[in-house]
């Protein structure tokens, strides 16, 4: 069962150390959070378990001059107001990240992702996860066989899939963002293509066409020989979740073991990369 001990968190900081704040939320993994501007002041609303607040604490806690303000939440009522916040995203020339709850335009012909993140990250507007869904756009040909190791909501392997991929393994540690993953694999109508499993490194036995990842830049160096050796000779890999400052050191390191980069792309602070093996 999901649980529903849920916390948000509040606290308003100036305008010039929003984007700290926001890269900071976004290397916890929170698993969401709103930002309401008042001017020279933003106030944040960070969502997150209550098991999951003492650490978030002690991490923003340095970042701020002034307190951080705890209540109880359940889930239902997060999930209102988050979904006051999540409109249609179009990414790329063929992809159309759509909230579960909404009709799509009768003349809409983009590729339709149905999507009801709740609490797991990923609902298409950041840049990593946008990177990430171009990406796949230009690289996933029809028959492949994708690994997507960290889904969160399952936003990048429904894109695969809806793009031709034949079979797509989701994996994370998560069993919350599982769970948000499963109904979505559903809201597609993907129960038979996308295998949902709960674990953190790629299985040694299956060998895959094209691999993604958007998590952070730590787990993908300390997971990058599993990684690799889970991708088919001349496979593709794209990685994100990587900030610039420490791209250069996940090159060096997925360099090491043989891996190329072929493509670089940043937004804002974040980077994609997408790679190959050379045997």
């Amino acid at each position: 069962m999901i649980p529903l001990r849920w916390k948000e968190l509040r606290f308003i900081v100036s305008a010039p150390e929003a984007e700290q704040i926001q890269f900071a939320l976004a290397s916890l993994h929170s698993r969401g959070w709103e930002e309401v501007n008042h001017g020279k002041r933003i106030e944040f609303k960070v969502w997150a378990l209550d098991t999951e607040t003492p650490e978030i604490i002690r991490f923003l806690s340095p970042l701020l001059s002034g307190k951080i303000r705890e209540q109880k939440v359940k889930t239902e009522k997060w999930e209102k107001s988050w979904k006051a916040f999540f409109k249609p995203i179009q990414v790329g020339k063929r992809l159309l990240v759509l909230p579960s709850w909404m009709k799509p335009d009768k003349n809409e012909k983009r590729i339709k992702v149905r999507l009801n993140p709740g609490m797991a990250f990923g609902n298409g507007d950041h840049p990593t996860t946008q990177m990430c869904l171009l990406a796949l756009e230009k690289n996933v040909q029809p028959g492949d066989r994708w690994l997507d190791l960290g889904t969160g909501s399952g936003i990048l392997a429904i894109a695969a899939t809806k793009l031709g991929a034949k079979e797509v393994l989701a994996m994370d540690e998560d069993p919350i963002a599982l769970h948000y993953a499963k109904a979505n694999r559903e809201k597609n109508h993907l129960t038979g293509k996308i295998k949902l499993l709960e674990r953190t490194r790629p299985p040694r036995a299956r060998k895959f066409d094209g691999i993604v990842s958007n998590i952070l830049a730590e787990p993908l160096v300390e997971l990058a020989p599993s990684i690799l050796s889970a991708l088919k000779p001349g496979g593709v890999l794209i990685l994100s979740g990587i900030t610039r400052e420490k791209a250069p050191w996940l090159i060096r390191e997925y360099k090491r073991l043989k891996a190329v980069v072929l493509a670089f792309e940043s937004r804002k602070e974040w980077v994609c990369l997408r790679l190959e093996l050379h045997t």
